[in-house]
């Protein structure tokens, strides 16, 4: 595979390596005094109570192929971020990332939140594909929602970055007739994991059904970059040093192929508060995508 595994100071493949592998990609490992999505849910299902918007749009066969849409004052002149939400492709869902919405919306940015089936019932592959389909149904119904499909921005943390940075790899002409093949207008990139090589030494692989070939192939550093657009690629400071690592290394091999990268580091942050920090409108992670969205 093309891009250096770590060895994190122990030969590779050794029981060292492994065990070090494991526990910088263990999220509940390296940080076991934070639950798995805190107190998101409760947020965003506070937000959900008194916003405007529309729940569980289907965007394809299936109970998990939803989309929830929070539109700004004045949607169809406003930008639209997507958002794909993480879990490590096993967990989560579109509901507990409402709250996000609330700060864009705020500032004239409507918020459309999209699930996805899960592993191990499917394949990163085909988990790809899904959000594929969402997209597209997005370019194809955005007038009927009341959007503008011209001023589609596309991010997600943890595995929702992998699919975004996924979804900025896709041919789009060849996904279907009428595409445009610039179809986003920036990407935010949070806390994601880009290249999938090293997820072979953890436990994770069998969870996702993974093996050299698919790590290959759905490892977005590892694909041509299809979209020229800005990029914002942010992690936390608090989080391993790997995940950091793979911050570092989709900044490296996307910044020389498209129109603007900005690598940011989050002070004081773990893989869980960044999305703390990107849903305050006075923090700097939050400003700086406001302004990647509204250059």
């Amino acid at each position: 595979m093309d891009h250096e595994i770590p060895q994190g100071g122990a030969p590779l493949g050794t029981k060292a390596f492994l065990e070090e592998m494991e526990r910088q990609y263990r999220l509940d490992q390296l940080q076991p005094q934070v639950k798995y999505l805190p107190p998101w849910a409760e947020r965003s299902e506070a937000y959900r109570s008194v916003a405007a918007c529309e729940l569980d749009i289907g965007y394809d066969s299936g109970p998990r192929s939803k989309l929830d849409f929070f539109p700004a004052g004045d949607a169809g002149h406003a930008p639209t971020l997507v958002f794909i939400h993480g879990g490590y492709w096993q967990k989560g869902d579109k509901s507990v990332y409402s709250f996000l919405a609330e700060p864009f919306v705020a500032n004239e940015v409507s918020f459309l939140a999209l699930s996805y089936d899960l592993c191990p019932t499917v394949s990163l592959a085909q988990i790809a594909a899904q959000v594929q389909r969402a997209v597209a149904w997005i370019w194809n119904n955005g007038a009927a929602l009341g959007l503008d499909r011209d001023n589609l921005h596309i991010g997600g943390h943890s595995a929702g970055a992998h699919l975004s940075a996924m979804m900025l790899t896709t041919d789009w002409t060849s996904v279907a007739n009428g595409l445009s093949g610039n179809l986003f207008k920036s990407a935010l990139l949070v806390s994601g994991i880009f290249d999938l090589a090293p997820l072979l030494f953890t436990s994770q692989k069998m969870n996702l059904n993974l093996d050299e070939e698919q790590a290959q192939k759905q490892s977005p550093v590892r694909r041509e970059l299809r979209i020229d657009s800005p990029l914002l690629v942010a992690s936390g400071e608090l989080e391993s040093a790997e995940f950091n690592r793979q911050s570092d290394l989709c900044a490296q091999v996307f910044d020389p192929q498209c129109r603007g990268l900005e690598r940011y580091v989050a002070r004081g942050r773990n893989h869980f508060e960044i999305v703390d920090e990107l849903a305050d409108p006075g923090s700097l992670l939050f400003g700086k995508a406001l302004a990647l969205i509204k250059r």
